[in-house]
């Protein structure tokens, strides 16, 4: 198999499970949004036990965020360490679902508390979630910095085989 044909696979398994991954949690979110705007029913807990939720299900959302900050940084050196661009291609695949799926946990507690408590509080998480995710998006040039590759030996790889 060609080199340009390894990059495109990768760069298209890349991107779906990018737009896959997003979209997990997108659709319910868009559909509890709506429900919420439309309906406005109250919420299912009060008092005590909705304050506790609320700050839990807060501090778990970006508690989760964190540490798939800190997940990405530790496992994407393992990464750059494989011998040869093929390689490094599949270990950073894997790494990047990985990663991926760990800031979607945190996109799904928002949206299960918004369902859950009503507040608008995790609207506006949900919406750093996706601003996070939105700067893991693909491309070129992002690739190549996480594989520790000038652009050019990626390139050149590409058109070599």
């Amino acid at each position: 198999m060609t080199n340009r044909i390894v990059w495109d696979q990768f760069y298209q398994k890349l991107n779906v499970i990018f737009n896959g991954v997003l979209a997990i949690s997108m659709i319910p979110f868009a559909l509890v949004f709506l429900d919420i705007q439309k309906n406005d029913p109250p919420s299912m807990y009060e008092g005590m036990t909705h304050t506790a939720l609320k700050m839990s299900l807060m501090f778990l959302s970006l508690g989760v965020l964190g540490i798939s900050n800190w997940f990405w940084r530790k496992h994407i050196g393992q990464v750059s360490k494989a011998s040869d661009i093929e390689s490094k291609l599949e270990a950073y695949l894997s790494e990047r679902l990985k990663h991926l799926a760990v800031i979607e946990l945190s996109a799904i507690v928002a949206v299960v508390g918004y369902f859950l408590l009503k507040e608008f509080i995790f609207v506006i998480i949900y919406l750093g979630v996706l601003f996070v995710f939105s700067q893991y998006r693909p491309r070129f040039s992002k690739v190549c910095k996480d594989l520790l590759e000038k652009e050019e030996d990626v390139i050149n790889w590409i058109e070599q085989g």
